[in-house]
């Protein structure tokens, strides 16, 4: 479109409309946003595997972040339903991107188990597959 054309006129009506139109998306957008993820507050915190030099640490949030040897910190976001947890890798991730797994998990005082797997994630499930013990820093 050849804006010398135009009247000033149509094109500031048109930045206008643009610009209120970007705002009405982004304020729908906004307002229907991530819901608040409930985590339960005995996981979050610090956890080591007992198996390996791993790592998972949730917070009150939804994020996770899981470190494995020789991978880079693997990001993402989990849902609970009772004791059923959902994992779920940023997009951008090394290992199983936008992938979901589904678990039960079992909080006995410092002890952490993932069971009853549900993930086709299979480093994921090796990693999730051991005894998890909380860092003493919490």
């Amino acid at each position: 479109m050849d804006t010398r054309k135009c009247p000033r006129s149509l094109l500031r009506f048109a930045a206008i409309a643009l610009t209120a139109a970007t705002a009405a998306v982004a304020s729908v957008a906004c307002s229907s946003g991530p819901r608040r993820v409930t985590v339960p507050a005995p996981l979050v915190g610090k956890w080591f595997g007992q198996n390996s030099g791993d790592s998972i640490e949730f917070t009150d949030s939804g994020v996770f972040v899981v470190e494995l040897r020789g991978v880079d910190p693997l990001i993402g976001r989990c849902v609970f339903k009772g004791t059923r947890i959902t994992l779920r890798y940023q997009l951008g991730s090394t290992i199983c991107p936008e992938e979901p797994g589904e678990y039960t998990f079992e909080v006995d005082g410092s002890s952490l188990k993932f069971i009853d797997a549900a993930d086709t994630c299979q480093t994921r499930r090796d990693a999730f597959a051991q005894s998890w013990r909380r860092s003493e820093q919490g």
